[in-house]
């Protein structure tokens, strides 16, 4: 089989029908996810990728379309599961679809506004969430006094006066480093 330029036009075209069912079906014109022709597109790219194409612009031409796919399934991957786990929802203004995030919980006035480990607890969620995903609940309290027992830990076994912990993201987990403060001159 040799794919043609009229081959991967089509498959284009395909792709382009696919984002306005997508589209549709996002805003909720169409009862069901477009599945068929989505198969039908994913079929057709694996048949011609896996066909060996000897003129360059066509490679090049088929493998912009197949770059134009994964980026558009990225998409919608990511809107479908935005609508599974409820932060799609339609704004009752304008009707165009809206993210939503869970509130976080409301920390108690504590003096955890102006405590220095806020900055470090803050990343250290953040990294949690970046590279796993969701982070489990720690509360502020209990990370800091685990901070304050390894700090204390530390000092201790390496004679140092004073360090201070860094958010660090070793072997693709998230880890708290103790560093010693440089001196200021």
């Amino acid at each position: 089989m040799t794919v043609t330029r009229e081959d991967i036009e089509t498959l284009y075209q395909n792709i382009l029908r696919l984002k306005r069912e997508y589209e549709q079906y996002f805003s909720r014109i169409l009862d069901r996810e477009p599945i068929d022709l989505r198969k039908e597109v994913e079929r057709a790219i694996l048949r011609y990728t896996s066909t060996p194409i000897n003129n360059t612009a066509l490679k090049f031409r088929l493998n912009t379309v197949v770059a134009t796919f994964n980026s558009y399934r990225q998409y919608w991957n990511r809107m479908l599961r935005a609508m599974e786990e409820g932060r799609l929802r339609r704004s009752p203004e304008t009707g165009a679809f809206v993210t939503t995030t869970k509130p976080s919980p409301v920390e108690k006035p504590t003096s955890a506004a102006s405590d220095p480990l806020k900055k470090v607890y803050d990343e250290y969620l953040a990294l949690k969430k970046q590279h796993h995903g969701a982070a489990k609940d720690v509360s502020f309290e209990k990370f800091k006094k685990t901070i304050e027992e390894q700090k204390k830990k530390i000092q201790e076994s390496r004679g140092i006066k004073d360090v201070e912990p860094r958010t660090i993201v070793k072997d693709g987990k998230v880890r708290i480093a103790f560093v010693a403060k440089k001196k200021s001159s």
